[in-house]
């Protein structure tokens, strides 16, 4: 336990550096720090209000078990992966589009101890791309609403012809 305190205080240390969202977990999904950035793109006010909760108490349910699952096998493996994950902002309500890098966090012998997340806000890019979509969608419903007009066109002339 020592060891996981001596850890966090590290991490405490220069987290406050880091400009984008970042958090750290036990074992147990169990929320140990995170710094401002997390804060704010969460709406939360207070590490309090994060600090010793753990995923199901930040994420809907489905999303968290998922994460859960994907940070055991990380947990077992060591493998660090990407995933885009979403906020609900306690504040605002937004949801929030971050692209987290999850790795390892070991101690001082190597053993792994939790697991560490980089995230950097996405939400911009998410609503851009959902922005050119639906204009996708709109634009082929409109050529397809053009070529049925220019065919019934066609078909009257050839009647009045």
């Amino acid at each position: 336990m020592a060891k996981k305190a001596k850890i966090s205080n590290h991490l405490e240390t220069f987290s406050p550096m880091i400009a984008i969202p970042f958090y750290w977990l036990d074992t147990n999904n169990v929320f140990l720090g995170v710094n401002e950035a997390f804060l704010t793109i969460t709406g939360l006010q207070e590490f309090s209000q994060i600090i010793g909760k753990n995923l199901l108490d930040i994420y809907p349910e489905k999303f968290a078990k998922q994460i859960i699952n994907q940070d055991k096998e990380l947990l077992s493996t060591g493998q660090s992966y990407t995933q885009v994950e979403f906020i609900e902002n306690a504040t605002t309500g937004i949801i929030e589009y971050i692209k987290s890098v999850r790795s390892p966090l070991y101690d001082e012998d190597g053993a792994i101890v939790g697991v560490m997340v980089l995230a950097v806000d996405i939400t911009e890019e998410k609503e851009l791309e959902q922005f050119h979509h639906e204009n996708i969608l709109r634009l082929e419903a409109e050529n397809k609403t053009q070529k049925i007009l220019l065919e019934q066109q066609k078909k009257f002339k050839n009647i009045a012809a």
